[in-house]
């Protein structure tokens, strides 16, 4: 069997699925580095992060459908929402919140802006028509190079750690409840 072909667009999506999961490993980082537990928001805000990369490795995995982007703008929009409601409902924050700022603001500010840009992002690469056109993936058979193949895997690899990571913090924040009272 030969690899299949990765075509621009599903290279920057699985670069795009390695970013998101970076996002939620800086997140782990300071939750760690602070001995900070994350607040249900957070725990949500992470959530979203993994649809979005979900998403994109499906783009990779599948080939690039609109669906797909569908998935990720639907992601990004729900955590904008659960990042602003974060940050407007803690306001001021200097006070109320437990979460150390990084660069003067807090995560969930960080949270909201990368959502924002992701979305604008999404909507940008939506435009791209070309990359919805052409065979599809079972005629591809020009063999993939192995750094693109080893992307994909690390980005795979990545979200499924961080995606198991979550559910074991959750589980130590939150219980096995489906409300979380930390």
């Amino acid at each position: 069997m030969t690899p299949r072909r990765l075509d621009l667009a599903q290279r920057l999506n699985a670069l795009g699925a390695i970013v998101s999961a970076l996002v939620i490993a800086g997140a782990w980082y300071f939750e760690f580095s602070t001995h900070e537990a994350p607040c249900p928001f957070c725990l949500m805000i992470r959530i979203c992060f993994t649809g979005i990369a979900i998403g994109a490795l499906l783009n990779v995995r599948f080939g690039v459908k609109v669906a797909h982007y569908g998935l990720c703008l639907l992601f990004a929009v729900v955590g904008m929402v659960i990042a602003f409601y974060d940050v407007v409902s803690s306001y001021p924050p200097l006070g109320s919140w437990g979460s150390t700022p990084f660069m003067g603001l807090h995560l969930p500010t960080w949270g909201f802006i990368s959502f924002a840009g992701a979305a604008a992002l999404l909507g940008l690469v939506m435009f791209w028509e070309g990359q919805f056109r052409g065979e599809p993936m079972a005629a591809r058979a020009a063999e993939t190079s192995s750094l693109w193949r080893l992307v994909y895997y690390v980005a795979f690899g990545l979200i499924a750690v961080i995606t198991a990571g979550n559910v074991i913090i959750g589980y130590t924040v939150c219980g096995a409840s489906l409300t979380c009272a930390a």
